[in-house]
Parts: C-alpha cells; structure tokens; sequence
C-alpha cells in the first residue's frame, strides 16, 4: 500500500521531526512500519471518513447560506473540517519519492510534515476560541495522540483504545457502559453515529459528531453535557429516557439532520421529565426540529436562523417563554401547540413557512391547578394565563398551507402579520375556539385567501367586547365567515373586505348565520364591501340579534346595484335578524333600506 504514508509515518514515530540526520534505511524501515499497520486496517475506513468530510463540508457549505448573523459559528465548524481534509490529503500523498535512494528522502518528509503543521496554525488562528480538534491533529502530527480507524463498539474494542491516546474515532461509537464513557471523554470527532446502551452521566469534550447522536430508552442517564459540541452531521434524537434531567449543547451552530427531542419519562412521572435544553447557540438545522413533552420553563433560540422541515413545540408542560427571535425561515410546518402555561413567544424575524401554521391550545390554567410532579411554590399553584396576546411574527410574508389559531383560552388579541402576502392555494385561514378572543388586526397586505373562518364562542356569561379591523387588502376571497356562538359577546367594530372587487359564482360572505348572530353593541361600525364590484352567483349574508344593528343603511348602494340590471351584481344579499334563544329570525325587507344620512 504506496498512499496513506507520511503522516501515519509520523503517527508511529514521536521523534521524527527531530531527527534530520536519520538515514535512508531507517526512514524506510519506518515508513513500511506503518504501512503494514495501516494494511491490517484497511484503507477503507480512511476512505469512508474522507467521504464523510466531504459530505459535511457540502452540507455545511449548504446550510451557511442560510444563517446571516452566525456565520463565525459555523465557520469554525468549517475550519475543523478543512483541518481535518488537510490531515487525510496527507494521508493520500504518495510515498514513492520517500522510497529511493536519492539522499532527499528526510529533507522531504520534513518540509512536507512541517507544512502541514503551518496549515493547521493558520486554520486554528481562523476560530476565534481555537479548536480542540486542530490542536489534536497537530498532536497527531507530532506523534502524541492518535485516530482510532473504524468503528468503537466492542469490549474488546476499548480494550485496545485504552493502550493509546486516540482522540479522534473515524467511525460508529456504540457506549456500553460509564467506563466506556470516561474512555471517550477526550475525544473530538467522531466519523460515525453516536449512540447509548446503558450510561449515567455523559461529559464529553467533543466538538463535531459526523453521524447521528442517539440518546434513547437509558434507564439511569440524568445529564448530558457536551459544552463544545458545535456540529452534528446527521440527526439528534432523544427520547423514551426515564430520569434524563439535562441536554447541555451551548456551542451546537449545525445540524445536518433533524432535531427529535421528547423529554417524557416512560414512567409518565411529570417530575422526572427534561428540565434543562441549551440550544442557545443552534443557527441551522436541516430537517425537521420538534421539542415535545419537556420540563422546560424557557426554551431559549435566539440563534436559530433556519429549520429545513418542520418547527413543533408541543406538550412543553411549564414552558412559558419561547424565544426565536433570529428564526426567518421554516421549510415545513410551523406548530406551536400544546404549551399550556406559554405566555411569552418570539418570532419578529420569521419570514417564510412552508407548510401550515398553526398556534394551537396554549391556554393556561385559570383555577390554578398545577401539573402532576410540580409542587405548589410557597404554598399555593401559581396560575398560569397561557397566550393573551400575539404581537410578534410581524415579518412574516408567505405561508404554504393552513393557517390557524385555536384554542388559546386565554388570548385576547392578534395583532400583527401586516406582511402576510401569500397563504398556499386553496387552503383556510381559522380563528377557532379562543374563548376570550376580543381583538383580531391586521393582515391587510394578503389579497387573495381561499376560505377565512372566524368563530367566537365563550362559556362565560360576562359580555366580551369584540373588533375586527383586518383583511383589507384582499382583492378576492371565496369564503369568508365571521360566526359569534355566543350572545354576551358585543361587537363594537366589524371593518373587512374594503379592497375586495369580485366575489365570485359560489363565493359567501357570512357575518353571522348557521345558527348565530350578531350581537352589536350601542354605536357598533360595520364596514364591509364598500369596494366590491362583482357578485357573480354569490351570497352575502349578514346575521344581527334583534334591535342591535340600526345601521342597515350602509348596504343601500350594495342593495341599489343588486336591483339593478347589471349583470355584474347578480347576487343575493340577505340582512337577517335572529334570535337563538328562540331560534325566530325577521328577515330584514332590502327595499326599505334608504342611503345613510350625511
């Protein structure tokens, strides 16, 4: 085996950049040392770990794109693996100038391994807290530690690891036990995948995982805590672990796959859930990122620039603050779902979701009854009011699919999404269920959506008032329902669809109707339609609880074109009064209905 020579040569040899006189006979006898250690490897696995680099550096190439405010993080990921090419080009020179007689053979290798040793001081001078990683390779140039070729999963394995100082593993790491643990505490890269079999405690040094980080089904595992940790190359995943209390990456800028945390206990005991994840300086991760099921009261992103799939927070039992501030683009769904003592949210910089977005069942807990596992603090449970208002997401343009928001008890205004463009063809913009919902705005650089839906219903008795100023930059929309379930509300302000100019055959504007009214308050405003300028085939309806609505006056110009003959205004728009207490209803006589006085 000619190729994979001159650095190895100085792997197996500490002395070798003092010793400038040796002669020809001795370097070769060397050289073929390690040759012949490196065939009973095999060079494939030196050949694998070169394609795993390769692959990271594509793949971090790819993701720094994506990330404007942390490009240092990521490019001292990037200086790690450039150092670590350099190492494997080395690897790959061909010693055949090495093997002959020409008396140049020392004086060669030397210059070689010296500039090597000048590239890494440069690479390392590129990352600002410099680079375990660079250091152990410069260790590995001068001969005082070494790469453990292939993968770490037997006992016999750490067996033979213990007898030298490896600080670099090109493939899988399987940890069977704590021993095993301590033995990799050192180690700075590992080529492969990561995974546990039954473990206590993980604290490692290590600053790049090629491969996926698996931390699964551990029945005595607390904490782990990898403080330099700064790139996976595949997934992390964490889940069904019965006493798992903290993930600590505070350095973690990369992930190449998805990020899979479920922090339930299999023992469904709340107080043993995941207490503590530090992903404070994540900027990019590729696929999918779901947090679920956690103990974690403040779920910190405020590096997190770009999620390549789905973004879910779900079930996070006592969170209350989410904070993503830096967040500008989901490629997949968007879920914030769950959460039930969340107040707080962040997300000013996001800009694009791909898939739907939704903001589901965050509702608090008026009565202040605490979750199972978590003491009463000083005595008493503190009451949670879960989301009661939404201010932020105000630089978000496009949306690919559904957008809903539903179930927040507690929410009492959404004011916002003003650069909302795009929501995905054919798809539902929804206000379901949010009890204590009395002010939507906004929303008013969307033109065209295919169905808005808004439904108000309240299990209180107490009156509720309610406003809406929004959508009124739609140009068209198909349907479009606002639906009060419950009489105690009082609208004070209806102000919608004031840019709308066609609705078309089978479109329906309900304001009230299927079984509910509107119950305006003393002096209410409804302004509606005041531009539209074809209803071909549509249906406006307009539902008020009796004696409410005195202004029935602002739809004479709307009813004027109707009884027309033009063609243009060949709808129907009907003005009912229903009450559903007794389920009667007066169907209001458009002829009578006279210009609003000046």
């Amino acid at each position: 085996m000619k190729k994979q020579i001159i650095l190895s040569a100085l792997v197996a040899s500490s002395f070798l950049s003092s010793c400038d006189t040796a002669d020809l006979d001795s370097l070769t006898e060397r050289v073929e040392a390690v040759e012949k250690r490196l065939d009973s490897i095999g060079g494939e696995d030196a050949a694998s770990l070169e394609a795993t680099i390769e692959d990271l550096m594509a793949l971090v190439a790819q993701l720094q794109t994506e990330s404007t405010s942390h490009q240092g993080d990521i490019s001292s990921v990037v200086t790690d693996l450039e150092a670590l090419q350099l190492l494997l080009d080395a690897y790959k020179t061909e010693s055949d100038s090495l093997l002959t007689d020409n008396g140049e053979a020392d004086k060669l290798l030397q210059e070689q391994l010296d500039g090597v040793l000048t590239e890494l001081e440069t690479l390392k001078g590129d990352v600002a807290d410099n680079s375990a990683l660079i250091e152990e390779l410069e260790n590995v140039v001068n001969g005082q530690s070494e790469i453990w070729w292939g993968p770490l999963i037997t006992d016999e394995d750490y067996t033979k690891f213990l007898t030298s100082n490896y600080t670099i593993v090109s493939g899988n790491v399987q940890v069977n036990n704590d021993d095993q643990t301590d033995a990799l505490k050192d180690v700075v890269f590992i080529g492969g995948h990561v995974s546990f079999v039954d473990v206590a405690d993980v604290e490692w040094a290590v600053e790049n995982i090629a491969g996926n980080l698996s931390i699964e089904n551990q029945m005595n595992l607390e904490n782990v805590e990898m403080p330099n940790l700064k790139s996976i190359g595949e997934d992390l995943k964490v889940e069904n672990n019965y006493v798992l209390a903290t993930l600590s990456f505070p350095s973690l800028s990369i992930v190449g796959g998805e990020i899979e945390v479920d922090g339930a206990s299999p023992s469904n005991d709340a107080s043993t859930y995941l207490t503590t994840v530090d992903l404070s300086a994540l900027s990019v991760v590729s696929g999918d990122m779901e947090i679920v099921a956690t103990a974690v009261e403040t779920l910190d992103l405020s590096s997190l620039e770009y999620a390549g799939g789905d973004f879910e927070m779900d079930q996070n039992i006592v969170m209350t603050g989410l904070y993503a501030p830096e967040l500008t683009t989901v490629e997949g769904e968007f879920v914030i779902s769950s959460n039930e003592k969340l107040e707080t949210i962040d997300f000013d910089a996001l800009k694009a979701v791909g898939g739907s977005f939704s903001i589901l069942y965050n509702s608090g807990s008026d009565v202040g009854v605490g979750f199972i596992g978590f003491p009463p603090i000083g005595g008493e449970d503190p009451v949670y009011t879960g989301l009661t208002s939404i201010f932020t997401f105000g630089m978000l343009e496009t949306v690919g699919a559904d957008f809903t928001i539903e179930g927040n008890a507690n929410l009492t205004t959404v004011d916002g999404f003003n650069a909302l463009t795009e929501l995905g063809r054919y798809n539902t913009l929804a206000f379901d269920g949010n009890e204590n919902l009395e002010a939507v705005y906004g929303f008013n650089m969307i033109e065209r959506i295919e169905n808005v839906r808004i439904n108000l219903y309240s299990s209180s008795s107490a009156t509720k008032p309610f406003n809406i100023n929004a959508f009124n930059g739609l140009t068209a929309t198909k349907a479009f329902s606002l639906m009060v379930g419950s009489t105690n509300y009082e609208v004070q302000e209806i102000n919608v669809l004031n840019a709308v100019t066609n609705i078309n055959y089978g479109g329906v504007v309900k304001i009230g109707g299927d079984g509910t009214a509107i119950n305006f308050a003393e002096g209410a405003e409804l302004t509606l339609l005041t531009t539209v300028q074809v209803i071909e085939g549509a249906t406006i309806n307009v539902v008020a609880t009796p004696g409410s609505f005195n202004n029935w006056c602002v739809f004479a110009g709307l009813i004027e074109n109707i009884a027309g003959d033009d063609w243009r205004f060949n709808g129907t728009l009907n003005l009912v009064e229903f009450d559903p207490m007794t389920w009667s209803e007066t169907v209001i006589d458009n002829s009578t209905i006279t210009p609003c006085a000046e």
